[in-house]
């Protein structure tokens, strides 16, 4: 319906009015809301144990999705976040996502966390997150010039896993930003 392409930013780029997928379930994203369960959601995401991937739409068709698909399909396994959401489940949730969205130029976002805890430490059943994310081309001259990058020695748990642990980019932003970097 219409409200699922209402296209104004929201909290992290997610855009408010847009329809996100929580375990295969719709929900709209709102400026305060999140699914029902609010406690457990956020205890999945203190934890910060979760699978991540992003990529790009251009005219709604995802690039280079079988490469993105490979990758959480990876790094899922290696989280030991595996098979709850076989990868045609995932494409068809993907594909869902863009129709109902109308998406054409913006970014997906899924992340898989470890589920609800019994004891607020072990992971459980896997939940699953999908939301369309503003993701604005970078402008051409940033492509001419060239940009700024800074180094930082910092060893990743899980390096061939893309998890949603990017704390030292994050303490790192003051840094960047003072030597007028872009990325770390």
């Amino acid at each position: 319906d219409d409200d699922a392409r209402v296209h104004r930013r929201g909290c992290c780029g997610v855009h408010r009015g847009s329809l996100q997928l929580f375990d295969g379930d719709r929900f709209r994203a709102v400026a305060t809301r999140f699914p029902p369960d609010a406690e457990a959601f956020a205890q999945r995401l203190r934890r910060g144990y979760a699978a991540f991937d992003f990529f790009r739409l251009i005219d709604g068709i995802p690039l280079f999705f079988d490469d993105h698909m490979e990758r959480f399909a990876r790094s899922r396994a290696m989280l030991d976040l595996d098979g709850r959401w076989p990868e045609r489940e995932l494409r068809s949730l993907v594909a869902t996502l863009i129709e109902a969205n109308g998406l054409r130029d913006e970014g997906i976002q899924i992340v898989l966390t470890g589920g609800n805890s019994p004891d607020m430490f072990t992971p459980g059943a896997p939940n699953l997150i999908m939301s369309p994310i503003a993701a604005p081309m970078a402008p051409p001259e940033l492509f001419e010039t060239g940009v700024g990058v800074i180094t930082h020695n910092n060893a990743r748990e899980l390096p061939h896993a893309k998890t949603t642990d990017y704390l030292m980019a994050v303490k790192l932003i003051p840094s960047m930003r003072a030597a007028g970097a872009i990325e770390v």
